[in-house]
Order: C-alpha cells, then structure tokens, then sequence
C-alpha cells in the first residue's frame, strides 16, 4: 500500500513501504489497484512525482505531477530525455524491445542511443563500463519495464537510485514530468507468446534467419533473436531462455496493426513447427 515516504510540500514523493510476502505476490489487478491509489494520492497532495516500488527494490511505476500512471516504457523515454538534456551527447541502453521513437528522441536531443539485448544480464553488462569508471558506456541503461540502471552508483537494477536520478534530472533541467512525457512520440507496441518445443526451437531459429536474410524491404538487426524491419514497423522473434517458448514482439502504427503484426509471426513460428 502506497504511504508517504516525507513531507516534502509540492515536490512530495510518494512510495510503497510495505515488505510483507503478500505484497510481493500481488496479482496483476492488485497491482493497478495500489497504482490507481497512488495516483490518488499524489493528487491529493499535490505530488511532483510518485514512486512504487516492489519488494525486490529493482523495479519502479511511476505517477506524474498530474496524477497520472506512466508507462513503463514512456517512463524510459522521458529518462532517456532527460539524460540527454542534462548530459549532452550521452549514451542511454534500452532494449531491442523498445519502439523505434527513442531513435527519434535521440536525435531530436543530440543523444545516443545504444539497443542491448532483452536479458537483464547483458543490460548490466552494458552498464559495467562506466562503472567500472572509464568516463564511457551509458549514463542510464533501461529495461522498459520499469527497471534502471544508474551506472555511476553500481551496475545494477536499483529502483530507489532510479528515483533520485529522476528527481535530479528533474530538478537540474527545471521541468516536470509531465512536460517531458509530452514531448515523448506516440508508440504502439503487442506481444506475444508461442509455445514450441525444446527440441524444435533451434530448427524455427534457422527458419527464421533464413527468411531474414531473404527480406528485401529493409535489412534486418540481429542482436538477439531473429528481428525483422519492415519499413516504419518491425517484428522480433525472441528464443525464451528458460521456456519451451518464443516471445514475439511487433511495433506498428496502431494498436490493432501491432497486434495483427505480432500474431502474423506467431502464426508462422507455429507452421515452422510443423
């Protein structure tokens, strides 16, 4: 349950303080019940921004100055925006998974943008540069799911730093939240899952690769799974780790096209099995 973390007047900050197991089981609806809470409350009182944080102290939803629930993925553009306009020329790392606006806002702001794999291993790993103290690497990595990476403290998830970054990024570039996520595109992303199994999962890969390789409307990135480029939209295959599965990803210019994209190769990944 969401309740004061201090009385900060106009720029309050609120966050969860519960630490029972119960909590950390919430089920999808409990979990947008505390959110819908929480926006109520930093309306109430008037809050920059809210902060809830999970049991694991890894991952972080937010709430705006207005009172409204931020996407997780439009909370890592208006980071990423913010890094840019306080640091100029950085680097952000956000996943493959991340809609092709964060291109735009990186060149609207003078930044660079660095896409990592969709494992949280290898976006800490893109983090270790620069804490290991070479001055280069990302000054923020995001994983689009409401965790941070703020490499200058250590390269790891850390939700309560995300939240002091956020505020000092605020503070530095004397804006609020909600002006920033105004200046964050439109994007419309789906997922999805198909089941395939183990022994079927290299053969569907190569399949996959192949038809790649194959596209003529654009060229294809491989940096983890199978990505295809499909002029102004894309679709990505992804290998679950631990899973007998595949998870798909489709960007498009609507959500019902997305959708459509991302059942478009499910459907193929399920006649690749056959």
């Amino acid at each position: 349950m969401p309740t004061l973390l201090g009385d900060l007047g106009a720029e309050a900050i609120t966050v969860n303080a519960a630490t029972s197991t119960a909590y950390s089981l919430r089920t999808a609806k409990e979990h947008e019940a505390d959110l819908r809470q929480l926006a109520a409350m930093c309306r109430a009182i008037g809050a920059s921004i809210g902060a809830s944080m999970d049991n694991d102290g890894k991952t972080i939803d937010l709430v705006d100055d207005t009172g409204n629930i931020v996407a997780p993925m439009a909370a890592l553009a208006a980071f990423a925006v913010l890094a840019w306009r306080t640091t100029p020329g950085s680097t952000v790392a956000v996943p493959l998974t991340a809609p092709l606006m964060f291109e735009q806002l990186a060149e609207r702001y003078g930044g660079v943008l660095q896409r990592v794999q969709v494992n949280p291993q290898a976006q800490m790993r893109a983090a270790e540069i620069r804490a290991n103290g070479s001055g280069s690497g990302p000054v923020l990595v995001g994983d689009g799911e409401g965790s941070y990476v703020v490499p200058e403290f250590h390269p790891g998830f850390d939700g309560m730093m995300g939240v002091a970054r956020l505020l000092q990024y605020l503070g530095m570039a004397d804006t609020r939240l909600s002006e920033v996520l105004a200046a964050v595109p439109d994007y419309h992303l789906a997922s999805a899952e198909v089941p395939c199994p183990w022994e079927l999962k290299g053969r569907v890969m190569r399949a996959l690769h192949e038809r790649a390789s194959q596209q003529s409307v654009a060229e294809t990135t491989q940096i983890d799974g199978v990505k295809f480029d499909l002029n102004g939209e894309w679709a990505l295959v992804l290998p679950d780790p631990d899973r007998p599965h595949f998870q798909v990803w489709a960007e498009s210019s609507s959500p019902e096209h997305a959708a459509a994209l991302a059942d478009k190769y499910v459907e193929l990944i399920k006649r690749l099995e056959q």
